[in-house]
């Protein structure tokens, strides 16, 4: 636990005495989580992580010989309100890593955001006892009027007071039926009325309200003195200054952590900066292992969950075989076998992703949908009579241990370890030959195939489904976005584009 390295830092709420000349106070902030845990991999030189956040204050708190801070401003827990009921408890694990985690860190408050509620009150409680952090919502209160958490809190450490206090958008809590939010300015005020009695040494907001509200707080409320912002989204590489206070936010899903630098009693910004959580900070640590036990817990849940799922059908399945389509486009299915779409579930099972319900949505075919499949344990179906190689392990964990024996389990990248990535998808399109001449399965639904770009082709060859002539980019689209993914561009179009021959 990084807690002991952490242990001078601030863990009550604050108000005005007199700092000792030449005191400073660093704050370590993020926001705008949204429920992300890891950089996906999709790009290569993707940013965040939660391990690499552990990394960076531990190598940067411990050598503070003044007080520091460790705070967050919400929307921290969960990427969509309210969550989707067929990814609920891979979610509700992923909040309850990035809590335990923030605990690891020495995380001292956090103002909850809309997207936090996204499973009630409740578990939103239940994540704020894991994370050992204080809950700030100024101006939150229970269908009773009581507050939902604590309206301010003191926090104390090396003889400095720092007041926190926090304020959520009334408007993107209008659905929550658990929760009232009060009017944000009138609740501050009451509040600080309050806090200054308490003569603290510094303020500091955590805002869920965005940019524009923060910049009015900032006119409005002489008392305030710094601001860590979310809600809106803005990315502030430098801190905003209004009315002589300071305002920063940093960038969305994790993949920066922000330090500003305070000198007391004069409340000077000294330093900031976001620092990027680039792969330097990449290194095996206690936040590590508690990711792989969370992966490792969402394949036993899925492979449980597997035996309640009833695969509903649809009158028009998708055909998800991409060697039905060899028979007439042989050209066409061999430069897509060559393509890294044809083996894009490998990197999945490398990194024991291939359960994760917001991952194989893009890396296989019709995922939770009646024409595809249900049950994220079988993107491959066995045809009638024939005999899984194993009752207690999926058939794609068999194929894939096939695939992977000779490498082991373990993330691979095409774009960093090319000989090996190679390797993989030779063996895999090699098994999945030898499986098309048994008749193995009578559905594939692994990778991005070719139905992914032509769509649905159920009673193709036929009048009824004539051939496109040409594909729309929107498809494309569809999983090229970032965060995961760089904007999609034309360019990227030829090296994915099977080629045209007459009468294919």
């Amino acid at each position: 636990m990084i807690s002991w390295m952490l242990a001078a830092w601030f863990s009550q709420s604050v108000v005005a005495s007199k700092p000792l000349a030449g005191s400073e106070l660093t704050i370590f902030y993020s926001s705008n989580r949204q429920g992300e845990t890891e950089p996906c991999g999709c790009q290569v030189h993707q940013n965040g992580g939660l391990d690499r956040m552990y990394e960076y204050l531990a190598r940067n708190a411990p050598k503070l010989k003044q007080p520091s801070l460790v705070v967050d401003s919400g929307d921290t827990f969960f990427e969509v309100s309210p969550l989707n009921p067929s990814q609920r408890e891979n979610n509700l694990l992923k909040a309850e890593l990035i809590a335990s985690a923030y605990r690891e860190m020495g995380l001292d408050a956090l103002t909850p955001g809309d997207r936090d509620f996204a499973d009630g009150l409740e578990t939103l409680k239940s994540l704020e006892k894991k994370s050992g952090a204080v809950f700030v919502a100024t101006n939150l209160r229970d269908i009773k009027g009581a507050p939902l958490f604590k309206r301010f809190h003191l926090v104390e450490k090396k003889g400095l007071k720092i007041a926190i206090v926090g304020l959520v958008d009334e408007v993107s809590l209008k659905g929550q039926s658990d929760v009232e939010a009060l009017p944000a300015e009138i609740s501050l005020e009451e509040a600080l009325a309050e806090v200054q009695k308490l003569s603290p040494h510094y303020i500091l907001l955590l805002s869920h309200l965005g940019l524009a509200r923060d910049r009015e707080i900032a006119q409005k409320f002489q008392s305030i003195d710094g601001i860590v912002g979310s809600h809106s989204l803005d990315v502030l590489t430098t801190p905003v200054i209004e009315n002589e206070k300071w305002i920063v936010q940093p960038q969305i899903q994790g993949q920066q952590v922000g330090k500003i630098v305070i000198s007391l009693p004069q409340k000077n910004v000294l330093k900031a900066e976001l620092k990027d959580l680039t792969k330097d900070l990449q290194k095996s640590n206690r936040v590590t292992k508690m990711m792989r036990a969370t992966k490792e817990a969402i394949r036993k849940k899925a492979i449980e969950g597997s035996k309640k799922i009833i695969q509903s059908r649809s009158g028009q399945p998708w055909v998800a075989q991409p060697s039905s389509c060899r028979g007439c486009h042989q050209k066409q299915y061999e430069f897509w076998k060559k393509t890294h779409h044809a083996s894009a579930y490998l990197v999945l099972y490398g990194k024991n992703q291939h359960f994760d319900g917001q991952c194989i949505a893009c890396h296989s075919l019709g995922f939770a949908k009646p024409e595809g499949f249900l049950d994220i344990t079988r993107p491959v179906v066995l045809s009638e009579g024939i005999k899984p190689i194993s009752n207690q392990v999926p058939e794609v964990e068999n194929l894939m241990e096939y695939v992977f024996k000779d490498y082991g389990k373990k993330p691979i990248d095409s774009r960093v370890s090319p000989k090996e990535y190679e390797a993989l998808k030779k063996r895999y399109h090699q098994k999945m030959d030898s499986a098309e001449e048994q008749g193995r399965y009578s559905k594939n639904f692994l990778n991005v195939q070719c139905e992914h770009c032509h769509g649905n082709r159920d009673g193709h060859p036929g009048d009824e489904k004539p051939t496109l002539k040409r594909v729309d980019s929107k498809a494309c689209q569809t999983c090229h976005q970032p965060p995961h993914a760089r904007p999609f561009e034309a360019s990227m179009i030829p090296k994915v584009a099977c080629p045209v021959t007459s009468g294919n």
